[in-house]
Protein backbone atom coordinates (compact mmCIF):
# COMPACT_ATOMS: atom_id res chain seq x y z
CA UNK A 1 0.00 0.00 0.00
CA UNK A 2 2.88 2.36 0.81
CA UNK A 3 4.16 2.16 -2.77
CA UNK A 4 0.86 3.59 -4.02
CA UNK A 5 1.36 6.68 -1.86
CA UNK A 6 4.94 7.08 -3.10
CA UNK A 7 3.78 6.73 -6.72
CA UNK A 8 0.93 9.20 -6.27
CA UNK A 9 3.18 11.75 -4.59
CA UNK A 10 5.91 11.30 -7.23
CA UNK A 11 3.40 11.78 -10.04
CA UNK A 12 2.09 14.99 -8.48
CA UNK A 13 5.61 16.22 -7.75
CA UNK A 14 6.84 15.44 -11.26
CA UNK A 15 3.93 17.23 -12.90
CA UNK A 16 4.41 20.19 -10.56
CA UNK A 17 8.10 20.36 -11.51
CA UNK A 18 7.18 20.25 -15.20
CA UNK A 19 4.76 23.17 -14.73
CA UNK A 20 7.33 25.27 -12.86
CA UNK A 21 9.98 24.50 -15.49
CA UNK A 22 7.62 25.59 -18.27
CA UNK A 23 6.78 28.81 -16.42
CA UNK A 24 10.41 29.69 -15.66
CA UNK A 25 12.04 28.45 -18.87
CA UNK A 26 12.07 31.91 -20.43
CA UNK A 27 13.89 33.34 -17.40
CA UNK A 28 17.08 31.33 -17.73
CA UNK A 29 19.17 32.61 -20.62
CA UNK A 30 22.49 31.86 -18.88
CA UNK A 31 21.61 30.08 -15.63
CA UNK A 32 19.24 27.14 -14.89
CA UNK A 33 16.92 29.09 -12.55
CA UNK A 34 14.01 26.66 -12.86
CA UNK A 35 16.02 23.76 -11.43
CA UNK A 36 17.27 25.96 -8.60
CA UNK A 37 13.71 27.14 -7.89
CA UNK A 38 12.18 23.66 -7.70
CA UNK A 39 15.05 22.28 -5.62
CA UNK A 40 14.85 25.13 -3.10
CA UNK A 41 11.04 24.97 -2.96
CA UNK A 42 11.15 21.20 -2.51
CA UNK A 43 13.72 21.49 0.28
CA UNK A 44 11.57 24.09 2.03
CA UNK A 45 8.56 21.77 1.76
CA UNK A 46 10.60 18.85 3.12
CA UNK A 47 11.38 20.93 6.19
CA UNK A 48 7.73 21.82 6.68
CA UNK A 49 6.47 18.30 6.01
CA UNK A 50 8.95 16.54 8.30
CA UNK A 51 8.16 18.96 11.11
CA UNK A 52 4.43 18.41 10.74
CA UNK A 53 4.89 14.65 10.55
CA UNK A 54 7.10 14.51 13.65
CA UNK A 55 4.97 16.94 15.66
CA UNK A 56 1.45 16.02 14.60
CA UNK A 57 1.42 12.71 12.75
CA UNK A 58 4.29 10.55 14.04
CA UNK A 59 2.26 7.35 13.76
CA UNK A 60 0.89 7.93 10.27
CA UNK A 61 2.89 5.62 8.01
CA UNK A 62 1.54 7.03 4.73
CA UNK A 63 2.15 10.78 5.02
CA UNK A 64 5.97 10.60 4.78
CA UNK A 65 5.95 8.31 1.69
CA UNK A 66 3.32 10.52 0.02
CA UNK A 67 4.75 13.94 0.79
CA UNK A 68 8.50 13.54 1.29
CA UNK A 69 9.58 10.49 -0.71
CA UNK A 70 6.84 10.88 -3.31
CA UNK A 71 5.98 14.54 -3.86
CA UNK A 72 9.26 16.19 -2.85
CA UNK A 73 11.28 13.42 -4.49
CA UNK A 74 9.34 13.87 -7.72
CA UNK A 75 9.41 17.66 -7.51
CA UNK A 76 13.12 18.11 -6.80
CA UNK A 77 15.67 17.16 -9.39
CA UNK A 78 19.23 16.16 -8.59
CA UNK A 79 19.59 14.62 -12.04
CA UNK A 80 18.83 17.94 -13.77
CA UNK A 81 21.25 19.73 -11.44
CA UNK A 82 23.96 17.23 -12.36
CA UNK A 83 23.25 17.41 -16.09
CA UNK A 84 23.02 21.20 -16.21
CA UNK A 85 26.21 21.62 -14.19
CA UNK A 86 28.01 19.09 -16.42
CA UNK A 87 26.82 20.92 -19.54
CA UNK A 88 28.00 24.25 -18.16
CA UNK A 89 31.42 22.73 -17.39
CA UNK A 90 31.76 21.19 -20.86
CA UNK A 91 30.77 24.52 -22.45
CA UNK A 92 33.65 26.15 -20.62
CA UNK A 93 31.32 28.03 -18.26
CA UNK A 94 33.16 26.77 -15.18
CA UNK A 95 32.20 29.65 -12.89
CA UNK A 96 28.48 29.36 -13.75
CA UNK A 97 28.64 25.57 -13.29
CA UNK A 98 30.25 25.87 -9.86
CA UNK A 99 27.81 28.65 -8.94
CA UNK A 100 24.88 26.47 -10.04
CA UNK A 101 26.01 23.49 -7.98
CA UNK A 102 26.98 25.55 -4.94
CA UNK A 103 23.80 27.64 -4.88
CA UNK A 104 21.64 24.54 -5.16
CA UNK A 105 23.34 22.80 -2.23
CA UNK A 106 23.57 25.83 0.07
CA UNK A 107 20.12 27.27 -0.66
CA UNK A 108 18.49 23.85 -0.34
CA UNK A 109 20.06 23.33 3.09
CA UNK A 110 18.94 26.80 4.16
CA UNK A 111 15.44 26.18 2.78
CA UNK A 112 15.11 22.91 4.72
CA UNK A 113 16.25 24.65 7.89
CA UNK A 114 13.80 27.51 7.24
CA UNK A 115 10.91 25.10 6.68
CA UNK A 116 11.67 23.27 9.92
CA UNK A 117 12.18 26.50 11.88
CA UNK A 118 9.03 28.20 10.62
CA UNK A 119 6.90 25.15 11.23
CA UNK A 120 8.25 24.46 14.72
CA UNK A 121 7.83 28.09 15.77
CA UNK A 122 4.28 28.39 14.46
CA UNK A 123 1.21 27.16 16.23
CA UNK A 124 0.30 23.76 14.81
Amino acid sequence: MEVIFVALGAALGGVSRWVVNKLLLTYQPFFPFSTLAVNVASSFLVGIFISIILLKQPGNIFIKPLLITGFCGGFSTMSSLSLESFQLFTQGKIFIGVLNFTLNILLCLLATWAGISITKSSVL
